[in-house]
């Protein structure tokens, strides 16, 4: 009785604090990085605002500083971005991206593929990102279905590549749904130009469940794998 009742209790808490989404629906990733885009920590993924208007407030630790971002998704598939910075980060007083969604995921096919310009305008000194770049990437949600029209996002992936006359690189990171209000990310960048390759974690949290476009994140960034974490 008593191993019954506690998998009934761990049932019925995996199911009020899981992410679900309708089936009918394709789930797309608002989430927006410290860059002025749609993405995880560093890497952007395949997905899209949806007419929204997100405005980000980062400060940096370990080179302290401030820097401020906001991007807008003012056309179907199309997002733009902009990022300020301080000098001791290497940024620019102003950088700029550009996304466009080439392909739209839908419930059957959750999958979306977006090409876009990266931090137009960066300066090449800062060490905790790369920008200039043009870029392509591919996110795909796995999903496992369940009754009435719903499904359990298990986790979503990401795969892509970016470069521009300096070299390439390769990206890669998942984003897995800990409840309706926590996600937790992680990301691959690969060497690029002077840049080593890079392994960075991040936990994006919505504090104020009403305060629906509210979102506080913690994230690592520039852990080079050379040097370590």
């Amino acid at each position: 009785m008593k191993i019954k009742k506690i998998q009934t209790i761990a049932i019925t808490f995996l199911l009020a604090t899981t992410t679900f989404t309708n089936i009918s629906e394709a789930k797309q990733s608002t989430n927006t990085n410290p860059w002025g885009y749609t993405g995880l920590i560093n890497m952007p993924t395949g997905d899209v605002g949806n007419g929204d208007l997100y405005i980000t407030t980062n400060y940096f630790f370990r080179t302290p500083g401030f820097s401020i971002n906001t991007h807008l998704s003012i056309f179907d598939r199309f997002e733009l971005g902009l990022v300020g910075g301080t000098p001791s980060l290497g940024l620019n007083p102003i950088a700029g991206n550009l996304k466009y969604q080439i392909i739209k995921p839908t419930s059957k096919e959750p999958t979306s593929l977006a090409l876009g310009l990266n931090l137009l305008g960066l300066s090449n000194t800062s060490k905790l990102t790369n920008g200039n770049y043009l870029y392509m990437v591919m996110s795909h949600d796995f999903n496992l279905p369940l009754k009435n029209n719903t499904a359990y996002n298990i986790f979503s992936g990401h795969l892509g590549f970016g470069g521009n006359l300096d070299g390439a690189r390769l990206m890669a990171g998942i984003d897995i749904p800990v409840t309706d209000y926590v996600n937790i990310e992680a990301e691959y960048l690969g060497k690029i130009a002077s840049s080593s390759e890079m392994i960075n974690f991040g936990i994006k949290a919505k504090p104020i469940p009403n305060l629906q476009g509210f979102t506080l994140s913690f994230l690592t960034m520039g852990t080079n794998l050379t040097d370590g974490f």
